[in-house]
Parts: C-alpha cells; structure tokens; sequence
C-alpha cells in the first residue's frame, strides 16, 4: 500500500543518495588532481635526481680520465 508518508520517505532517501553520490564523486575528483599533482612532482623529482646523477658520473668519468693520464 503506498501512502504519503512512504512516498516522503522514499523521497528522502534518494535525496540523500544523490547527495552522498555527489560528496563521493566530488571526493574522487578531488583525489584524481591531488594524486595527478603528486605523479607530476614524481618525475620531475626523477627526472631531475637523473640529471644530477649523470652530472656526478660524468665529473667522476672526467677525474678518473685525468688521474689515467
């Protein structure tokens, strides 16, 4: 039997649904850009970890080369 008072309960419930889809949507969102930024600052931290590496091993080859002659 459907009667006011289940009709308003029902409604009520899906409007807290939708309201907890949009909080949790908003959340993932939210997590996806902070994680993207993260990744970004990963491998420019890499990239620029590599650079300095190949930099030292570089100077390290040119002091070796210089001790050999």
């Amino acid at each position: 039997m459907v009667n006011a008072t289940n009709l308003t309960n029902q409604s009520n419930c899906f409007g807290k649904n939708a309201q907890i889809d949009g909080q949790f949507f908003y959340k993932q969102r939210h997590l996806a850009k902070a994680n993207n930024e993260l990744l970004l600052r990963c491998k420019s931290n890499i990239i620029q970890h590599k650079t300095e590496f190949i930099t030292y091993a570089q100077r390290r080859c040119e002091a070796n080369f210089r001790q050999i002659q």
